[in-house]
């Protein structure tokens, strides 16, 4: 909805999309499974990459608060939090619509 409302561009969506493909991998998993495993770690690879293409200078920030975890845990945990980031700021610098008039079938008078 972010992106139809024009809050977020394409590139954004796109990296929003592949965080929500991991989540669904993981959500629908019959077996334990981690980010360091191939078909996972492909995915975090290429948010890695698209996050970091424009954004390398905060990534790094972040990358170091998890230093200690594995690379695709670092990766993926520092691009998710970079992305919710720049979700907050977009949220508190967007301004509420100005509704003209409640949706109404009938706009007549209604005080008689």
């Amino acid at each position: 909805m972010a992106y139809r409302l024009g809050l977020i561009d394409i590139r954004f969506k796109q990296a929003l999309d592949l965080i929500r493909k991991l989540r669904n991998d993981f959500a629908h998993a019959t077996k334990v499974e981690t980010l360091g495993e191939q078909k996972h770690a492909d995915k975090v690879k290429a948010l890695f990459k698209m996050v970091a293409k424009a954004n390398q200078n905060q990534l790094a920030g972040f990358q170091l608060a998890f230093q200690e975890a594995r690379e695709q845990s670092r990766d993926y945990l520092s691009c998710v939090m970079l992305l919710l980031l720049k979700l907050e700021l977009v949220r508190h610098h967007a301004e509420r619509p100005k509704i003209l008039l409640p949706a109404k079938l009938d706009y007549e008078d209604d005080s008689e």
